[in-house]
């Protein structure tokens, strides 16, 4: 159920798991018997958080803080070690946990190394009085995402660091039940509670997408997405200064990050410095050819300089990458067409 907010891989692998457990060992009748009530209860405590939280998806990436602090980062390291070895394996990729100096890897690799063998000795004796220490350490990463488990959920392949606490709920679960059910329906209603209040406070507090990005840079200076995230937003806010400073930020740690030089050709377009924003769009071109948008940009920039030579072979490049029916399209072809005419060359392009 925790991870049926998330992923449709990992709901589809609750319900073969569910239902490998319904059906093995019984009579299709009992079988049957046996498992209505558990879809019963499924159901309702779906409801039950769908109408506390009023959305049964939880966080989503447009709502919830991009990053944790440093010193989180580093708790959650030690607590699971997967989420920095899911970073080592897709740097490129941004996550909620900011890339980390290289002497709190140590400590990291340290920590992986004790529940690899807290897990082997777990296996070896096969026992729940074992089995518990590892829960606890693997599912340790609860105490620093109280208020932030859905974004643990939510996020790119982050419900993997709660394999440790939902094997810790489960547990708790059939200890529960074994003991009295009326308890152990209880705790499965507290845990739709916690989730439910995590996406209340995300969806009433984390609303100024600034304030978000601006958090996410000073956890996560070293990551080149929030800064351009940031640089975007600050554009349309009329921050021009502070915009540059983020964008040009963003190409210093990742020099063939076009987005960014598109977004910084752009600002410089609108501030009227036209030969910096068309060095940005020709970059833009050389680093992704197959872009029609960046082909536009700069076509555009250059027409508006009167830097009218070889445009030719640049517009039948577009003719080919563009989609027929791009406003843009027309419009550069008809105000080069003016230009060749005023010189008196007109340029007609290929079938």
């Amino acid at each position: 159920l925790l991870a049926l907010f998330s992923k449709i891989d990992a709901a589809s692998l609750v319900l073969v798991i569910a239902c490998w457990l319904f059906f093995s060992g019984l009579e299709t009748r009992q079988k049957l018997l046996r498992a209505i009530p558990f879809f019963v209860l499924a159901a309702v405590f779906i409801v039950f958080y769908k109408f506390v939280s009023g959305s049964l998806l939880g966080a989503v990436q447009d709502n919830m803080i991009p990053v944790h602090s440093r010193g989180t980062s580093v708790l959650a390291g030690i607590s699971s070690p997967w989420i920095y070895l899911i970073k080592m394996f897709y740097p490129w990729h941004l996550t909620i946990f900011p890339a980390l100096p290289k002497p709190e890897w140590l400590l990291l690799m340290l920590s992986l190394t004790g529940y690899i063998l807290v897990l082997l000795t777990a296996a070896r004796w096969r026992t729940l009085k074992l089995w518990l220490p590892l829960v606890w350490y693997f599912g340790a990463v609860l105490p620093l995402a109280l208020m932030r488990l859905n974004i643990l959920l939510a996020w790119h392949r982050g419900y993997i660091s709660l394999l440790g606490l939902c094997l810790g709920a489960g547990l708790a679960l059939d200890f529960l039940v074994r003991k009295t059910k009326v308890m152990g329906i209880v705790f499965l209603f507290l845990l739709a509670l916690l989730l439910a209040a995590t996406s209340i406070f995300q969806s009433r507090t984390w609303q100024d997408p600034v304030r978000l990005w601006t958090e996410a840079v000073t956890y996560a200076p070293d990551e080149h997405v929030p800064h351009h995230f940031l640089g975007t937003l600050l554009i349309g806010r009329g921050e021009t200064a502070q915009a540059e400073k983020e964008l040009l930020t963003v190409i210093k740690l990742d020099p063939e990050f076009v987005d960014a030089r598109n977004s910084l050709g752009a600002l410089y377009f609108q501030e009227g410095e036209l030969f910096r924003a068309r060095d940005q769009f020709e970059e833009c071109v050389r680093l992704d050819p197959e872009n029609y948008i960046y082909l536009e940009n700069l076509l555009i920039v250059r027409l508006k300089l009167l830097q009218i030579g070889g445009l030719d072979k640049m517009i039948e490049r577009l003719l080919q990458i563009a989609p027929a029916d791009d406003p843009k399209l027309l419009q550069i072809i008809d105000r080069y067409e003016e230009l060749r005419a005023a010189t008196g060359d007109d340029f007609t392009p290929e079938e």
